[in-house]
């Protein structure tokens, strides 16, 4: 469920720092350790694995068959466990892709000292290339001859890249429609028919409010914005959550148009506000007559027009969509955006072209509504003729040559709607049921009428037709922030392999809060225009950009299924304090490039009688050290808020450069500044946070540790696992900002450990930022391997028998895979894609009821294996392939994937493999289970029955769930009970301080007490270093201590003497 909101006020905030700049927009409501040189002290560096062969030799895993496919190529990975597919360039600071010419070896590698036991490798500050040839993508240079075409904005072509010209043709005072500039790709897919009803109308459900009585023509698209958010939210909330009856289309159009001011620098302000307060970065100037109106409100914005796909970036600023009523006159009634309450907020906007009517249908059923561009005029059979049967009047229109001018709603839809109906008759039947954007349009016969599928309007798939649904969601009673960079609203796009924007955690104190408050960031928002699979990421962020692509606080997988906008909630949310900076990371996760919605400038232009005139112009604010794109033709990692000119004027920007280069033979001199205006490009890129009690100061028991992968591949660098650090209280996660991160035996292969330690300290170990989020040490281990393991080393779960699917669909979702670390006795669950893939299902007999799963190891894993499984209630058929009716009704089993089961401990709901920590007071964990088939409960009982297996002593844990009465079969959920977790309070001593030399390795088990009480030697992992000696000399040997079997974590280091001399001294 998205955020719920309630009121919003709207402030943007730019504050005068070079390297950072902060917008937020509030809205009420929404949403010492160890300095010893066994430890390297750093956030996180990168690290690859790389080819290796195998370590032990197959054993088969049960039910498992193992098939050897040799040796393989082992893909490289960064800190956190992604496919190093960017790594940083010449200076070490941002990352490119690994066939960029410019990139460089990564300068931030560690001392070999002891092989990485004993090291201080810190991150190096990296050097400035002096190279005329290759430019620091983070000193926010761009190398003109790698910057793609679509990056470059110069002095003409921002004019003739932005200055769309449209006829006026046909408009004749009805038509109030700019044409947008987004074109679906290519290969766009219409999609198929999937369980649509032949009819479904939303106005019989009682979603729709009939149209206004009056309007303007030329705000139609800005009703139909209107009724799209009233619609959404009848149907997500059940009201509109309004003090009126309805919402104010007026308010759309004020708000698409920030404008009335152009004393400053060209910056266009609202005519309400100060210039001084530069309260707004980017502006959209409404034009009538090719000038910018600023002294008649009435006649400027009754004559505004627009389209549904600009607007959905207004209101995705939570814009636009007011309880207040007004005349476009009256500018005292139509309040500021930032001090409005607002009364539904946009979550997400799906674009799909007109000639998609299948997307559209489902998103009529989905969302209620969807906006639909239409051709309109008083002169042609373009408006509506005919009358239905419900009264309704009909329209048929097939000259494909119109562009649509017009924006309607659709509300529903009949297959059988008779082509009779129609006055110029259709080739077939079928129509879609459309609202008027107010009642009397002549044109349109009233509220509702009738749009034959074989209209013109639904033949084609480009930038004039494009089909728009919205999602709105209200609020609660608590206070939430938007935090985002994209003022104006067109639909400019830039392909890149991966975006990242920086935001700076503002006070939350501005609601009234204090000291005592805190943010958490639940959601972000993204503008991507290419649906598909893709991994949005919070990662830390330092002013160097030096850890982008490499310490991710935390990343998740979505699927996006349309153009257009998208919010995502996160599973976990992360907490920040003031001052604290993140940046949110958006790539697909396949590594191909997409188009990414910017904010970009933009010129609409008409031409009616052979005169080209402005509309509107988009004019983008941008600021050096806000966004990051990664260029697909070179991989380079470039400012995305840049000033590129030809030859740009200082005196256009505010400020002085900060940088600048100039290439012989280059096209471009680029030059940046600290803000420039006008210029340059910003991802449509959002960051949602609610505010929150500010936690207590906590110590490290209060919190836990996770790594992105535990097993890892010898690269003979060392190797420094960012670790996700989180309150077990909230489950808030926590970033860089308020912790120190160190590596123990982080280099051979072995058992090494990340320790996490509250506060800050610089390179020289003094302290920057005492503890203000937890206090004391805690540390994860990691196993690190010199050969790869076979993949049958590995337990296989969650492997499931399925229902007969007639799409053949067999996905086994819940594939569970396990490693038990030798050394410790330990398990740790793999991670998919990093440590394992997934494969293709193959049917193994005729029949089609044996199928098998191919899991395949990577990373510091290598071969594959196969997992069988059942197809249950296969059809039968006889000789001639025809299914044969069967004489029972089967029972369907639990284990199929539209089963899902919920685990409930002590009221908190437990993720999928949850970690819980061993506890002895504990008998045995029994969480309650819920299960549930395509939203419906299932009675726990009467449908299924729940037995505990292995739920008390450390290890995976078994909550069998058997199938009752209608179901049969059985389906396993699975939780983790962690070893009991030691920390560095722990005492270690060893039985002596000297040992003679033997000649062999030397082993003394040493004497560990926590708390005081002793911890048995076979509770204990020791590694041992320079442990041989000499037989001349003294040498210092090294003894590193993690838990073992019931215990968990790093214990800490001491040393012992190997002497040539026969005296040992005790």
């Amino acid at each position: 469920m998205f955020f719920m909101l309630k009121r919003f006020r709207r402030v943007m905030a730019v504050m005068l720092a070079a390297s950072m700049v902060m917008a937020s927009h509030p809205i009420s409501t929404f949403a010492q350790g160890i300095s010893d040189t066994a430890i390297s002290e750093e956030s996180s560096e990168s690290s690859s694995a790389e080819k290796g062969h195998s370590e032990e030799e197959a054993s088969s895993t049960e039910s498992a068959e193992a098939s050897e496919t040799g040796d393989k190529e082992t893909p490289q990975y960064n800190d956190i466990g992604e496919p190093l597919d960017e790594k940083p360039d010449g200076n070490g600071s941002a990352p490119v892709d690994d066939e960029s010419e410019d990139g460089g070896e990564d300068s931030q590698e560690g001392s070999d000292d002891k092989d990485g036991a004993v090291s201080d490798n810190k991150p190096s500050d990296g050097e400035d290339s002096d190279s005329e040839d290759s430019v620091s993508d983070n000193s926010g240079i761009v190398d003109a001859d790698t910057v793609s075409d679509d990056a470059v904005v110069d002095a003409e072509a921002s004019e003739s890249v932005s200055g769309d010209t449209v006829s006026d043709d046909g408009l004749e005072g009805i038509g109030g429609n700019i044409e947008a500039t987004f074109d679906f790709s290519d290969d766009y897919e219409i999609s198929s028919t999937e369980d649509l009803p032949k009819a479904y109308s939303s106005v019989d459900a009682g979603i729709v409010l009939d149209p206004p009585a009056t309007g303007s023509a030329a705000n139609c698209w800005a009703n139909t914005a209107a009724g799209l958010a009233e619609t959404s939210m009848l149907k997500n909330n059940g009201s509109l959550n309004a003090s009126v009856d309805r919402y104010d289309p007026m308010q759309v159009v004020r708000n698409f148009f920030n404008l009335y001011r152009t004393d400053r620098a060209g910056l266009t302000y609202f005519s309400d506000i100060k210039a001084d307060e530069k309260r707004f970065r980017d502006v959209n100037i409404l034009s009538v007559n090719g000038t910018v109106n600023v002294d008649d409100d009435s006649a400027a914005l009754s004559q505004a027009r627009g389209n549904l796909a600009w607007t959905t970036f207004e209101l995705a600023r939570w814009q636009g969509i007011k309880e207040n009523n007004a005349d476009f006159g009256d500018k005292d009634d139509l309040q500021e955006f930032d001090e409005v309450d607002t009364a539904a907020f946009l979550k997400n906007a799906y674009w799909v072209p007109n000639s998609d009517k299948v997307s559209i249908k489902k998103l009529i059923k989905q969302e209620g509504s969807v906006g639909l561009q239409i051709y309109l005029n008083a002169s042609d059979d373009s408006k509506v003729s005919g009358t239905a049967p419900d009264g309704y009047g009909c329209r048929y229109f097939d000259n494909s040559v119109k562009s649509p001018n017009y924006t309607v709603q659709l509300v529903g839809w009949d297959d059988n709607f008779s082509k009779n109906n129609f006055t110029k008759k259709p080739g077939s039947d079928g129509a879609f049921l459309a609202k008027s954007p107010y009642e009397q349009s002549a044109e349109l016969g009233g509220k509702y009428f009738w749009i034959s599928y074989a209209d013109a309007a639904f033949q084609y798939k480009d930038s004039a037709r494009i089909a728009v649904a919205y999602d709105f969601t209200t609020h609660d009673t608590s206070t939430y922030f938007q935090y985002g960079y994209d003022g104006s609203n067109g639909d400019s796009t830039y392909s890149t392999k991966r975006v990242y924007t920086v935001f700076t955690a503002g006070e939350a104190g501005q609601q009234g809060g204090g000291s005592d408050k805190a943010e958490a960031l639940k959601a972000v928002g993204v503008g991507v225009a290419d649906a598909g699979t893709y991994e949005i990421g919070v990662y830390y962020y330092d002013s160097n950009a030096t850890y982008l692509n490499q310490y991710a606080i935390e990343t998740q997988t979505v699927k996006i299924p349309y153009t257009g906008f998208h919010t995502i909630e996160l599973d976990r949310p992360v907490l920040l304090l003031k001052g604290d900076r993140v940046a949110i990371s958006v790539k697909r996760t396949d590594g191909n490039a997409f188009r990414a919605f910017v904010d970009k400038k933009y010129t609409s232009k008409i031409t009616s009688s052979n005169t080209s005139t402005t509309q509107i112009t988009f004019n983008p604010y941008a600021v050096y050290g806000e966004s990051y794109f990664n260029n697909p033709s070179t991989g380079k990692l470039i400012s995305g808020n840049w000033a590129l000119k030809s030859d740009i004027d200082p005196d256009q920007a505010e400020g002085t450069p900060t940088k600048s280069t100039e290439k012989k033979g280059a096209k471009y001199y680029v030059r940046y500044y600290e803000r420039n205006y006008h210029e340059g490009m910003t991802p449509r890129v959002k960051m949602y946070t609610e505010q929150i009690d500010r936690p207590s100061l906590m110590d490290q028991t209060q919190i836990q540790i996770e790594l992105a992968k535990y097993v890892w591949y010898y690269t003979g660098n060392n190797i420094n696992p960012a670790p996700r650090v989180m309150l077990k209280n909230g489950g808030y996660l926590v970033t860089p900002d308020h912790y120190t991160t160190t590596y123990v035996n982080h280099k051979n292969a072995g058992i090494g450990a990340v320790v996490v330690r509250g506060g800050t300290v610089d390179s020289s170990g003094n302290v920057t930022k005492s503890p203000d989020v937890f206090s004391g040490e805690i540390s994860e281990e990691f196993k690190i391997v010199s050969t790869q393991i076979n993949i049958s080393k590995c337990k296989i779960y969650g492997v499931t028998n399925q229902e007969y699917d007639v799409s053949g669909n067999y996905a086994q979702e819940n594939v569970i895979v396990m490693y038990r670390v030798p050394e410790t006795k330990h398990y740790v669950k793999l991670k998919q894609g990093l440590d394992y893939t997934v494969g293709s299902i193959e049917i193994e007999n005729k029949k089609g009821t044996k199928a098998t799963i191919l899991i395949t190891g990577t990373g510091a894993f290598r071969n594959s294996l196969k997992k069988k499984f059942k197809i249950m209630n296969v059809p039968k058929k006889d000789k001639n392939g025809n299914v044969v009716a069967s004489k029972k009704a089967s029972k369907i089993s639990i284990s199929d994937k539209s089963f899902d089961v919920t685990l409930i401990n002590n009221g908190n709901v437990w993720d999928t493999v949850e970690k819980v920590p061993y506890d002895k007071s504990i008998k045995k964990y029994e969480p309650k289970v819920l299960v549930s088939r395509n939203g419906v409960n299932l009675q726990e009982g009467t449908d299924y029955k729940v037995t505990y297996k292995k739920t008390k002593n450390p290890g995976l844990a078994q909550v069998v769930i058997k199938g009752k009465g209608n179901y049969t079969g059985k389906n396993i959920a699975y939780f983790i009970i962690e070893p009991m977790r030691i920390t560095t309070d722990a005492v270690i001593k060893m039985p002596s301080k000297e040992y003679k030399y033997t000649g062999n390795e030397l082993k003394p088990k040493p004497r560990v007490t926590l708390y005081g009480k002793g911890i048995a030697g076979s509770n204990l992992y020791c590694h041992y270093n320079n442990n041989t000696g000499s037989s001349s000399g003294t040498a210092t040997a090294q003894v590193i201590v993690f838990g073992k079997n019931k215990y968990i974590g790093y214990v800490g280091y001491t040393t012992f003497k190997i002497t040539a001399s026969t005296t040992t001294t005790k």
